[in-house]
């Protein structure tokens, strides 16, 4: 699967101290699928891990979900994908070992 190869890049580039500054991190974070991205936070919120951790995430994210799934809105913004990617890399090194990639 494609996302995995992105979402695997983005960890590794999470990992490092400077991804902050980083364009090309940015720059594959907004360009990361909707699809893909509702696809891999459904996962994340199945899994024990976002819920143990912050509940407070875990409606925000299944807000944001709601939001792309809704035909009727054309697009969320660059800051929920953003939180929705970066929610995703905390928890990707668990999820990765559950799914076969």
């Amino acid at each position: 699967m494609y996302s995995t190869n992105i979402l695997d890049d983005l960890y590794y580039s999470y990992s490092e101290t400077n991804y902050m500054n980083n364009y090309q991190f940015w720059n594959k974070v907004d360009k990361f699928d909707e699809v893909h991205l509702v696809l891999w936070c459904n996962r994340l919120t199945k899994g024990k891990y976002l819920s143990n951790d912050s509940g407070e995430d875990w409606i925000k994210m299944m807000s944001i979900v709601r939001l792309i799934k809704n035909p009727d809105i054309e697009k969320i913004s660059v800051k929920q994908k953003r939180f929705c990617v970066l929610t995703l890399l905390k928890y990707w090194n668990h999820m990765s070992s559950f799914y076969v990639i």
